[in-house]
């Protein structure tokens, strides 16, 4: 049985066949998102390959999927961008934490020579930061670890969103 909707992710492609009958597109895979109300899809960004197979991958969000935490702790996959296939995973820390509301694919953070991407974090607080002020924590693209965080300013002011 296939989940709702809501929870479905199909990965299109222009294809010159299908332009030429008139589609424009053709799907090559879906991936299915863990239950309903994971909001799977969220956050989606490009990423370079991370795998080593030559195509770009994919940096997608649950920020409502239930994890090791708990309820709503949040989910942020990468994809491979050729077959869907989870190649990195990073759960939120606490349930209703919704860790991944928002991802980026960002620059060279680290002076690796690969890109990196951030994921928002919007009920967690900095060291010092005011209560559900949220923060960003910035990751390598080579090896997943997390370079760093940065706090919000100010309570309940979305910080990253």
């Amino acid at each position: 049985m296939r989940p709702p909707a809501a929870a479905l992710l199909p990965f299109l492609l222009p294809c010159a066949s299908a332009a030429a009958q008139g589609g424009g597109w053709e799907t090559l895979y879906e991936v299915d998102g863990a239950h309903p109300g994971a909001v799977f899809g969220a956050g989606l960004a490009l990423l370079d390959d991370i795998d080593g197979d030559g195509e770009p991958d994919l940096l997608v969000s649950a920020p409502f999927e239930d994890a090791a935490a708990g309820a709503a702790a949040g989910v942020v996959r990468i994809l491979s961008g050729v077959d869907g296939s989870e190649l990195r995973r990073h759960e939120g820390g606490f349930a209703g934490a919704w860790f991944g509301a928002t991802v980026a694919a960002v620059g060279d953070l680290d002076g690796d020579g690969r890109r990196d991407y951030c994921i928002q974090r919007p009920n967690e607080d900095g060291v010092g930061a005011p209560a559900n002020s949220g923060l960003v924590g910035a990751y390598s693209g080579a090896t997943g670890l997390e370079l760093w965080t940065s706090p919000g300013r100010s309570s309940w002011g979305g910080f990253g969103t």
